[in-house]
């Protein structure tokens, strides 16, 4: 009886008793946490300023402003070479010896093309204009024709007509300025010594010094 009595004390001896506080560990829910870096990506961050990228009409970072725009169309002779402005003006630099890099002012282009010393242009309405070295003609284009197309060689020029046929003029010792006859091209091109036409059907004709002729 009296270890009943006993046992029963030191049951409502622990039951009103206050629990002691238990010390919070490091990570226990009392404790301030530590405060986390904030990772560069955070949106509270400030970004850098980034550099504005060199875009059409803006000087290159290493250069200064420009001052002209390049030319939609550019042909390289020999040693000099012309370039047609937008407005059709024609633009030309390098050896000036016989005049290749003097073309006319106050004309308007719509295609260019530079030989060995010599460079040809067709007007806006047609006509072929030379100039540069003409000792076998190949400065001058055949009157009261008009061009579509024009493309000059070494020492001779061949203009495509807006009929597909092809005329030739200047050097002509290996045959490169007499095209073959009823045929009609799309497009030309003059070598050193030869040029070559493409048709229609895509097929390529070729005349003149005959290293040139074999083709795919």
């Amino acid at each position: 009886m009296l270890f009943v009595l006993l046992v029963a004390a030191f049951v409502v001896g622990c039951n009103g008793e206050q629990p002691t506080e238990l010390s919070s560990p490091t990570t226990g829910v009392s404790e301030q946490p530590t405060e986390q870096p904030t990772p560069a990506t955070a949106i509270s961050a400030r970004p850098t300023e980034q550099p504005t990228p060199t875009g059409a009409g803006q000087a290159p970072a290493s250069g200064g402003e420009l001052s002209i725009k390049l030319p939609p169309a550019i042909s390289s002779g020999s040693f000099h070479v012309c370039g047609l402005r937008e407005d059709g003006a024609a633009v030309c630099w390098g050896n000036r010896e016989f005049g290749q890099t003097s073309p006319p002012e106050g004309e308007a282009f719509t295609a260019l093309s530079s030989g060995r010393n010599h460079t040809c242009g067709l007007r806006e309405d047609g006509p072929a204009v030379c100039g540069g070295v003409n000792g076998s003609g190949q400065s001058s284009p055949p009157e009261d024709e008009t061009f579509a197309a024009i493309s000059s060689g070494w020492n001779h020029t061949c203009g495509l007509r807006e009929d597909g046929s092809a005329v030739c003029w200047g050097v002509n010792g290996s045959g490169q300025s007499s095209p073959p006859e009823d045929e009609t091209f799309t497009a030309l091109s003059s070598g050193r010594k030869h040029t070559c036409g493409l048709q229609e059907d895509g097929a390529v004709m070729c005349w003149g010094e005959s290293s040139a002729l074999v083709h795919p």
